[in-house]
């Protein structure tokens, strides 16, 4: 099943409305389910990923809600290993691409383009099916991948890496960001986000917590806005 949907349309992801430059439309390729927008959690690192950090993400994923999403970015390392082990633990997953969603990027991913297909989850882009990445879409990607998510947790990163501006984004967008509270010896930029604005993350349990507390700052606000609508009006 393949389709888009532009910006006025009910499915589309309701915080990624919110961020400051939100894509259009969204192309889309999967059995799709508006609600697997509903508790979407962002995982992204470098593109070589270490064995530790591998136990990582599984330890995390082993204790998070079935109702959450895994998002990433389809690149080899840490997103590869992301959308794998979210499979493994009977998780839904999207894939945010720098390209169209017909051109399957990296190429050597094919099998696991195929299984989130076939498991319920989301390829997804902001652009034409066909459309092959370019230097500048990568980061344009990562706004959505920020931005479409309540979480996002960093688990490996370089200094000056596409991660660094994932977690930047997703702060600015006034979302938690996590990091790993011992992260690898080559991961400076865990400890610049640490020392910036980045949380420490021991559990999967903390980010099911983390949702739930999003979600009730979310409804407390609509109660207080309907309420102060309601006082005006009456």
């Amino acid at each position: 099943m393949f389709g888009c949907m532009d910006i006025q349309s009910g499915d589309y992801p309701c915080l990624l409305k919110e961020i400051k430059d939100p894509p259009k439309r969204l192309y889309y390729k999967g059995n799709f389910n508006s609600n697997i927008f509903e508790s979407c959690v962002s995982v992204v690192g470098s593109r070589i990923i270490s064995n530790s950090n591998k136990r990582i993400i599984k330890h995390l994923f082993s204790t998070l809600s079935k109702s959450i999403t895994i998002v990433s970015g389809f690149m080899s390392g840490v997103d590869a290993e992301a959308h794998k082990q979210a499979l493994n633990f009977g998780l839904k997953t999207i894939a945010v691409m720098p390209c169209g969603i017909d051109h399957i990027h990296p190429e050597n991913q094919v099998d696991l383009y195929n299984e989130i297909l076939c498991s319920d989850g989301l390829v997804i882009s902001e652009y034409d099916y066909d459309f092959k990445p370019e230097v500048w879409s990568y980061p344009r990607r990562n706004r959505i991948v920020a931005g479409i998510a309540k979480v996002t947790v960093v688990i490996e990163a370089k200094l000056n890496s596409g991660s660094l501006i994932t977690a930047r984004l997703a702060n600015y967008y006034g979302r938690r960001v996590l990091v790993p509270k011992v992260p690898s010896p080559l991961s400076g930029g865990i400890s610049l986000l640490k020392n910036e604005f980045a949380e420490d993350i021991e559990s999967g349990v903390q980010i099911n917590e983390y949702i739930e507390m999003f979600n009730k700052n979310r409804l407390e606000k609509k109660n207080f806005v309907e309420y102060q609508l309601g006082f005006f009006d009456g």
